[in-house]
């Protein structure tokens, strides 16, 4: 009879357990389900970074729609990227679901035979147990970038929203930030590459 009676004991205590564990994953999924909305009309690479990966899909000319994963109140970036054309750099808010502009026309380098790099300097969010919490806090501005390679040393500031961009001569570069080596960049004509910069991170309990 005891035994009945502290099995039946346990069994409530799991079910308690899963319903409480299952309410803390259902908030992080409803927190990430709202996609991006926008109009790429000739089509490219959508890639969304989360403050720390970044997904990447290729898309035909038209409307689309591509989910993410940073939790709602915070902020990500949208990077529109295509060979031969200047990369759009957007930052968007978890939430809302149509990017600004919606509507994303890019034009093509000028110079072919020079390569792009972009990306933004940022102040990373993540962690949480209950909720889970995915995505940038802050980005900074007047950020002093250099890359410096074979082909020479340049250096680019990132705007208001932290968002920098520069053209390049193909070759390998070093990431400078702050004084230190922050890592590498491959630049190849007409390409892209996106490489974004740390700049502090706020755990959340």
């Amino acid at each position: 009879m005891k035994i009945g009676i502290i099995t039946a004991l346990l069994c409530i205590l799991y079910l308690i357990s899963a319903v409480y564990c299952n309410a803390g994953t259902d908030q992080s999924i409803k927190d990430n389900s709202t996609p991006i909305e926008g109009t790429l009309p000739d089509g490219g690479n959508v890639s969304v970074f989360d403050g720390s990966r970044t997904k990447t899909v290729n898309l035909p000319p038209g409307k689309f729609k591509v989910q993410h994963s940073v939790t709602e109140g915070l902020y990500g970036v949208v990077f529109i990227t295509k060979d031969g054309f200047v990369p759009e750099t957007l930052i968007f808010k978890s939430g809302k679901a149509t990017l600004e502009p919606d509507v994303i026309s890019m034009r093509k380098l000028n110079d072919v035979k020079k390569g792009v790099i972009t990306g933004v300097v940022y102040k990373q969010v993540r962690g949480g147990k209950l909720r889970r919490h995915n995505g940038i806090g802050r980005f900074f501005k007047d950020e002093r970038i250099t890359l410096s390679g074979l082909a020479g040393t340049y250096t680019v500031v990132s705007d208001d929203k932290g968002v920098f961009m520069m053209e390049l001569p193909p070759g390998e570069y070093d990431i400078i930030f702050s004084g230190k080596k922050t890592g590498r960049a491959v630049i190849a004509p007409g390409g892209t590459v996106i490489k974004n910069i740390l700049k502090g991170m706020v755990l959340v309990d």
